[in-house]
């Protein structure tokens, strides 16, 4: 028994290096998605997928109130004469890398079809902390819980699943607080780099929580018949769901709209 358990935790420590690389990579997002924002001039409106629709992209928040600029349920038809779908698809940049400079956004707000000027400048920091303070608190709270659970306990398998979930609710705690960005269609690669890690950590994090219950208190019976199988087909799921799901939407508006809603896959 006791030569069992040595080569048990044998075979457990040649793999802790890739647990505590996802701790390090979630960390690093953390910086990274914040680094992206403090420079990218936007236009200060906010939304979620249910913003992406068949007429444009509905603002429901504003991280920052401009004046003569976006108000929340305003509906953006076009920007620089391009509708929400042309961006989509992907439409050169010409906007100036340090400024933003001033773009056109047609708008409907209620019953009016209206033409703004909208400067673009980066959102300040005290901008997200006033609206998300009490959130980052408790995104404090998931990261320090999931770090200290894993690091006192780094050879057990459900201190890592859970590790995993908390790491990586914390960072979908995180990218929710500047949540989807019109503006960030202008720039091209920033909306699909915060809408692609949205989507991961979200079904990540609950595939993760998945495995946490099917190897505590006790190990299933398929993780001890299927050890590697099952948590590929636990983690891959919601990935597999969404590619399913964006190739029969008729347009990538939709496509993103239903793909968010499947992201959370493995919960079900």
């Amino acid at each position: 028994m006791k030569l069992l358990k040595q080569q048990t935790k044998s075979q457990s420590n040649q793999f802790l290096w890739l647990w505590q690389g996802v701790w390090v990579l979630c960390l690093l997002l953390f910086f990274g998605i914040t680094w992206v924002y403090l420079w990218l001039p936007l236009d200060g409106a906010t939304g979620d997928s249910s913003s992406i629709t068949s007429d444009g992209f509905l603002v429901q928040w504003l991280l920052e109130e401009r004046p003569g600029g976006l108000m929340v349920g305003d509906i953006i038809t076009h920007m620089e004469g391009y509708t929400l779908e042309e961006w989509l698809r992907g439409i050169p940049s010409v906007l100036d890398q340090e400024d933003g400079g001033i773009v056109t956004y047609n708008i409907l707000r209620g019953m009016q079809h209206l033409e703004l000027q909208i400067e673009l400048t980066p959102i300040p920091f005290r901008a997200v902390l006033a609206r998300w303070s009490l959130q980052l608190l408790v995104i404090l709270c998931f990261f320090i819980i999931g770090s200290v659970i894993f690091w006192k306990r780094p050879h057990e398998p459900a201190a890592r699943w859970q590790m995993i979930f908390f790491v990586l609710l914390a960072l979908q705690y995180w990218i929710d607080g500047y949540n989807i960005q019109p503006g960030t269609l202008l720039w091209g690669w920033p909306f699909w780099f915060h809408y692609t890690l949205e989507n991961f950590s979200w079904f990540l994090a609950y595939a993760s929580l998945l495995m946490f219950v099917l190897v505590f208190p006790q190990t299933n019976v398929l993780i001890k018949h299927f050890p590697r199988i099952v948590p590929w087909i636990v983690l891959s799921s919601g990935l597999i769901v969404q590619l399913a799901t964006y190739l029969q939407a008729p347009t990538i508006a939709s496509a993103i709209n239903s793909g968010s809603r499947v992201s959370f896959i493995p919960v079900v």
